[in-house]
């Protein structure tokens, strides 16, 4: 048997830390260790050994008053592993330690037929621990256990009834060439309308139709001075005045809409202040708040749950390469968590090509027995949950 020195020595280091820092520390490192002390636990009783640890690093951070660290192991060895119900066990390891939590789970391919999956822990808004799992064969996606999503619910026999999908297009608004294809899907769809687009007007009217739900997607600031912003982007700097009037005046061109989401916004979005403005700006409306998760470090889930707002958040994006191989691959991904049982919510644009693989996705999603909702059905579904 392989030895487990490695792994043994940190569990030791960890648990001491977690300890000594409850005891003496005014920092979030006692949390940190004591879900690091939890995970490799979880890796060990699988067998997992130092044999199969590539490099464990460390990346120390201060911000928003916290204190703490990052600490990403990365392991070799799939077979070690397990992987099936390997999920479960790692959320339950975790979820008596205060505020943490597995946030995200996602496979990257780094070559024909392999690739690597990444466990992502969360404590609040931080990410804390990381395992990066390598040369785990792509059929990995289809396995119901280990899909990233939302919500699993089981029926008579232990059999698990298949999920909820709300579909995201956004960007709507610039043209109005596949707003015919997109009604003819014949599922609920979510269109999320750009203001001071050529075609919104025309988008929005679509709701009177039925079958589309619409929300406002409102431009936001993003990290990269370079990125092109569109009129009207809510920055950081604006006061509330001027973030309130933003919105009121994006809000006249979508009549119809049930909400709002974030078009790009990954530096406003996890700006505390920014966000309130927005939020109690859609409190007041009675609208809901479906965030594209443009980064990790939001900070629309702790305001929209202190002032009650209904919120939903995007599992997966289906098209970030315009390239209809990625884009089945995608849908692929999408379908294995809905049969798993899953809620998802996955964010796609307003392109001819995506449309296209979406009129043959969808009939035989359909089959399957994946229920097609808007997103403001998924957001009453996190209500209920919560």
């Amino acid at each position: 048997m392989r030895s487990k020195v490695l792994i043994a020595a940190v569990l030791i280091v960890a648990f001491a830390a977690a300890v000594f820092v409850r005891s003496f520390g005014g920092d979030i490192k006692g949390d940190i260790a004591e879900a690091e002390t939890a995970i490799l636990g979880v890796l060990s009783s699988r067998g997992v050994s130092d044999a199969d640890l590539l490099v464990r690093e460390e990346e120390y951070w201060s911000r928003g008053g916290n204190r703490g660290k990052t600490v990403k192991y990365t392991f070799n060895g799939v077979e070690s592993f397990s992987l099936p119900g390997l999920e479960k066990d790692l959320r339950d390891s975790v979820k008596r330690i205060g505020g943490v939590r597995l946030d995200k789970i996602e496979y990257r391919a780094d070559k024909p037929g392999l690739g690597t999956v990444t466990y992502a822990f969360k404590r609040g808004r931080d990410t804390i621990v990381v395992l990066a799992v390598k040369g785990v064969p792509a059929e990995w996606l289809r396995h119901p256990s280990d899909v990233p999503g939302r919500g699993e619910r089981e029926i008579s026999g232990g059999r698990k009834e298949a999920g909820s999908l709300a579909i995201v297009l956004d960007d709507c608004g610039y043209s109005s060439k596949n707003l015919k294809a997109i009604k003819d899907l014949g599922v609920p769809l979510t269109l999320a309308v750009l203001p001071n687009t050529p075609y919104a007007a025309l988008a929005d009217g679509l709701a009177r139709e039925g079958g589309v739900e619409i929300i406002l997607h409102l431009p936001m600031e993003p990290e990269s001075p370079k990125e092109k912003l569109e009129k009207d982007t809510v920055k950081v700097s604006m006061g509330k005045s001027e973030i309130k009037g933003i919105i009121d005046r994006a809000l006249k061109q979508c009549p119809s809409a049930r909400g709002v989401s974030n078009h790009m916004g990954s530096k406003a979005t996890k700006d505390d202040a920014v966000m309130r403005t927005v939020i109690e700006d859609l409190h007041g409306r009675g609208l809901y708040f479906l965030d594209s998760m443009t980064t990790g470090d939001s900070a629309s889930k702790a305001v929209c749950g202190e002032l009650g707002v209904a919120r939903a958040e995007r599992d997966v994006f289906i098209d970030n390469r315009d390239e209809e191989g990625y884009i089945d691959g995608q849908m692929d991904k999408i379908e294995a968590g809905a049969l798993a049982g899953r809620s998802i919510v996955a964010i796609g644009h307003d392109r001819t090509l995506t449309v296209k693989v979406l009129a043959k996705r969808i009939p035989e999603m359909k089959k399957k027995g994946i229920k097609f909702v808007f997103v403001s059905d998924m957001t009453k579904t996190k209500r209920e949950e919560q």
